[in-house]
């Protein structure tokens, strides 16, 4: 053909060639990109084809609006050309939805009665749209609709998985034609009119359907007798917790499904599944698609093994079993047993790779073998992501051979096709001798499919150590910023990091919220990314609790199965409040929380240090795993911690501290598990003195044979005797106290005439952050008590400050023959960030008095001492005493000189 005649050629094509042509680039579009894409271009060569397109109202009849305006207004121009064709409409807007709502709903009601499909993916930032949105749509003349899509875009999150009545869809009366339905995130007002009835595709994936006991996901699926396509999604759901045993099961009424063909259900919880699947008449269902939870709390597989009389599926051939997580005896894997009993004609089975061997295990035992031998089986297909190695590829060779070799015991035909995996990465010295075995188990050698599955691909390798990088940046975040402030600007430098950190749950695991509003919108974005990962939530809110106590409820509702770590502290305006707050607290299901921080910032100040009953909390029901608990300026009911695991406990609460301590004790009694105990006796001055030592009341001993550390901090004097002369700690090995800095009547009571000490031999280490100063520091009784409850000290830190007197009492020769101090090996003199005391010659002094009375008691020497040095407070006998102290050591390195500030 003669080049110069070509332009003639094409422009010469009959119209309804080129309209065909044109039909096919908008058939195959970039699913990324706009349908119009190809076309486009294509119509600005020539006059003559753009007029073509244009006249040609079938090319227009999809409309794609987005959140760019430029869409909108080619949306308008689509339905100005598309003439009377019918319309499939997608509408994906997720930003400033409020100003685009009116336009979009005029363009909707224009081309209503020519809808074909619909689908809308949208966000809404109030009830207010959301309710003027549905009930402008709801009165649409629909009468060519056949489709419709709604996905609500984090709108579940945005309201924590609760759907609320006015956030359930409401069909649109004037349907007669619908036939597909799929709705994700959002629920379904059922209609009075017979909209359902006539549906063939039904697809659901909202939080709303799947609270227990699923009375409206059964009413919806009742009322759709017509169904031939049935899937139920419960994306980013981790609701199998295992707490609805078999035999607790609601008696639903049975779903008649005489169409159904094809069911899937994804992601859902054991309850539901067996529920629909034990109540289902569906006698033309042909092909079932299964997927267990990933994520199995308390590790049951509570339902299956109690469910005796089940209906088989006699009609089902393909099986498609997409997640099966492998349970803790997989010989009694109790849902493959269900599975074989419910669907005996099956001839084409894939199983994922990762998950078959509990299946294939457990339908190859003899036993379970005679309950469904498979004999209409022709074809098994393990299926293996991205061509990837499971890691036991030997053990699934293996067991896909004992189940063959349990059907051709049993006269089964061979099978017709298999598909298996071969890894060369896990080398197996008798795996070639298993796929030999299994090549005999088929009809013939060309129906046996062996694909070569790569340990680990280089992208997937690359994947893992960015991910590692990031959770390295989040692990060494600076305490005073945000969390993710390290993370995000590197995920922004470029949109392959972005996605890598987006598609990571773990990363999103670390809640934060504060005062700021941006903080509550970025914890539910972190929500909605966070997967079924356990979560470590801090809620720091001082400002405005009123306006944020309900949002905060609701996102604790929501994460409450997946909080590892709860910290909260939190200003009350008032008792309606609080008492609120306790209310919904205590009905959240925290069955896998670990950690729980509560403080009430400025409560009990604001109360003058006496807590009225309302302070007190009762903690959630379900915190069997709880081991770590603070408290501060609030209290809990006594014996509410027994029996307990606690490993940590740390009180903070004016209400803990009054005398004679019954509260305390009554609580400490249920924490025989601790390992750490911490009392705090934060901004209160209770060391009044007007209860001596031989008052003191009796109190029951306290048992703690696993406790290691024990810190007392500003608590009054008369309490921390209390507390270690009725303690009994075998493997207590670290003490720290902290005595309030002031005394009433300056007199130290309680020390002087403690009750019988039974001394804490395993004690190693002695903390004394404070103490008082007294007039006549040789009668320190408070350094005697320690003297006489710690006799096996190795290494001592005390305060500079308070030093004097502990030392004076120590070395005086009466009060040393109470303890010598002869295991001692360390005294460290703390100086805060390094600052002089202001009689730096009189610490030394008293040091030099403590070192040289254990020479004379023949103890052996301080292998290291600390000492500060003021320049300000220069001393002209301070490098005689200084070389006197050197003499004193193990050697002259162990003395160590700190200089200090002024």
């Amino acid at each position: 053909m003669d080049n110069k005649h070509h332009p003639a050629n094409i422009l010469t094509l009959p119209p309804e060639i080129t309209v065909c042509i044109f039909e096919y680039l908008l058939a195959n579009p970039d699913p990324i990109k706009s349908p119009y894409h190809d076309l486009l271009p294509v119509t600005q060569t020539s006059t003559h084809l753009r007029q073509t397109a244009v006249s040609t109202p079938s090319l227009w009849s999809i409309i794609e609006i987005n959140d760019k305006p430029a869409s909108f207004n080619f949306a308008k121009l689509c339905v100005s050309r598309s003439g009377h064709y019918k319309l499939d409409i997608s509408i994906e807007v997720l930003k400033k939805m409020e100003a685009k709502t009116n336009g979009l709903l005029a363009l909707l009601q224009y081309v209503s009665s020519r809808i074909r499909s619909l689908s809308m993916k949208l966000s809404f930032t109030g009830p207010g749209k959301w309710d003027l949105w549905w009930d402008s749509l709801k009165v649409l003349d629909y009468r060519a609709l056949e489709d419709l899509n709604v996905r609500v875009w984090r709108r579940e999150v945005l309201t924590l998985g609760r759907i609320a009545l006015a956030d359930a869809i409401p069909l649109p009366t004037q349907t007669s034609l619908l036939r597909s339905l799929s709705l994700i995130n959002a629920s379904l007002q059922l209609p009075d009119s017979p909209v359902l009835s006539n549906l063939a595709v039904l697809k659901l994936s909202s939080a709303s359907f799947w609270s227990w006991p699923y009375t409206d996901l059964f009413e919806v699926l009742r009322r759709s007798p017509a169904l031939e396509e049935l899937e139920l999604r419960g994306l980013g759901l981790e609701v199998c917790r295992g707490r609805y045993l078999a035999g607790g099961l609601p008696p639903v009424p049975r779903l008649e499904h005489p169409k159904l063909r094809q069911l899937t259900l994804i992601g859902m919880e054991n309850t539901m599944v067996a529920q629909v699947l034990t109540n289902l008449t569906a006698p033309n269902l042909e092909a079932v698609y299964l997927e267990t939870p990933k994520q199995l709390q308390h590790d049951v597989r509570f339902v299956w093994n109690d469910l005796q009389q089940v209906a088989p599926f006699s009609a089902v051939r393909y099986l498609f079993v997409i997640n099966h997580p492998a349970p803790a005896s997989p010989f009694q894997d109790q849902f493959a047993l269900f599975v074989a009993k419910l669907f005996p004609g099956v001839e084409e089975l894939e199983l994922p790779a990762s998950g078959c061997q509990p299946l294939l295990m457990t339908w190859a035992e003899h036993i379970h073998i005679a309950v469904n031998p498979w004999r209409d089986l022709r074809s098994v297909v393990l299926n293996y992501p991205d061509n990837l190695c499971v890691g036991s590829t030997q053990y699934v060779l293996r067991e896909t051979l004992r189940f063959l070799e349990a059907r051709r015991r049993l006269d089964c035909p061979p099978l017709e096709w298999l598909h298996i995996g071969a890894c060369s990465g896990c080398p197996s010295p008798v795996k070639d001798s298993l796929l030999s075995g299994i090549q005999k188990m088929v009809r013939s050698k060309d129906d046996l499919e062996v694909i070569q599955v790569s340990h680990m691909r280089s992208d997937k390798k690359l994947y893992a150590i960015t991910v590692c990088i990031f959770e390295y940046l989040l692990a060494h975040s600076d305490p005073h910023k945000f969390p993710y402030h390290g993370l995000l600007p590197v995920t922004q430098t470029s949109t392959h990091l972005r996605q890598t950190a987006m598609s990571a749950p773990s990363l999103w695991s670390i809640i934060e919220i504060n005062d700021k509003p941006a903080s509550f919108n970025f914890a539910k974005l972190c929500l909605s990314r966070s997967g079924n990962h356990k979560l470590d939530i801090s809620m720091r809110v001082l400002k405005k609790m009123e306006s944020k106590i309900n949002g905060l409820l609701a996102l604790l509702e929501f994460a409450s199965p997946r909080i590892r770590s709860l910290s909260l502290k939190l200003s009350f305006a008032g008792p309606g409040q609080w008492d609120f707050w306790c209310e919904k607290l205590r009905a959240l299901d925290l069955g896998a929380m670990e950690s729980l921080t509560f403080e009430v910032w400025r409560r009990e100040i604001a109360t003058d240090g006496v807590p009225p009953p309302r302070n007190v909390i009762s903690l959630p029901d379900y915190i069997s795993s709880l081991r770590n608990l603070s408290l501060g300026q609030i209290s809990i009911p006594p014996n509410t911690l027994a029996p307990s695991k606690l490993v940590r406990l740390t009180l903070s609460s004016a209400s803990f501290w009054a005398w004679p301590y019954n509260h305390l004790f009554e609580v400490l009694q249920g924490c025989q598990a601790l390992e750490e105990l911490e009392l705090k006796g934060v901004g209160l001055d209770t060391c009044h003195g007007n209860h001596l030592a031989d008052s003191l009341p009796p109190v029951p001993r306290i048992q703690c044979p696993n406790l290691r550390r024990l810190t007392f901090f500003g608590v009054e004097n008369n309490m921390a005797p209390l507390v270690l002369t009725n303690l009994t700690a075998p493997s207590l090995e670290v003490v720290s106290l902290e005595p309030p800095k002031l005394f009433k009547n300056d007199r130290p009571f309680t020390w002087a005439n403690p009750p019988q000490v039974v001394p804490l031999d395993s004690v190693r280490i002695l903390l004394v952050t404070d103490g008082p100063v007294l007039a006549v520091h040789h009668q320190d009784h408070f350094a005697l008590f320690l003297a006489m409850l710690f006799p096996e000290i190795e290494r001592i830190e005390i305060a500079s400050i308070r030093c004097r007197p502990l030392f004076g009492t120590w070395a005086a020769q009466v009060n040393l023959t109470l303890n010598p101090w002869k295991e001692l090996e360390s005294i460290v003199l703390d100086y805060p960030e390094d600052k002089c005391v202001g009689y730096d010659q009189d610490i030394l002094n008293e040091t030099s008095r403590f070192l040289d009375a254990r020479r004379k008691f023949g103890c052996p020497p301080v292998k290291r001492l600390r000492l500060g040095k003021c320049d300000e407070c220069q001393s002209s006998d301070r490098d005689r005493v200084e070389s006197v102290i050197k003499k004193l050591l193990r050697s002259e390195d162990a003395l160590e000189v700190v200089e200090l500030i002024h």
